[in-house]
């Protein structure tokens, strides 16, 4: 079972993507818009349920970012939760993108 969401933000869902995802059974979650900055996301790894690891693209603040204005918000990151016993190899492509980022993994 697969499933899709655009979380606008996974910090304030946790527990809501954590649980969906054991009530549905799922066996994969992508998640558009995590708003997360960096690969070692607390909240990535807290909305993934045991049983269950992620690969990720996270949308970084840019250098000399000013993270207390409100038009610097984070909009972007993508993650795959996936259960343990699936394959997944995150992959990249040859090359350099800078408005936007991509999630690029091969699942068996």
């Amino acid at each position: 079972m697969l499933g899709s969401v655009n979380a606008r933000s996974v910090g304030n869902k946790v527990a809501l993507i954590r649980q969906t995802v054991v009530d549905k059974r799922l066996d994969l979650l992508l998640i558009t818009e995590t708003w997360h900055e960096s690969s070692d996301c607390v909240t990535l790894k807290r909305a993934t349920p045991t049983g269950y690891q992620y690969v990720e693209a996270e949308r970084p603040l840019l250098a000399g970012t000013n993270v207390h204005m409100d038009a610097m918000q984070n909009h972007g990151g993508l993650a795959l939760i996936y259960r343990d016993d699936i394959k997944v190899a995150k992959k990249s492509l040859d090359v350099s993108v800078t408005t936007f980022e991509y999630l690029y993994a091969v699942v068996k």
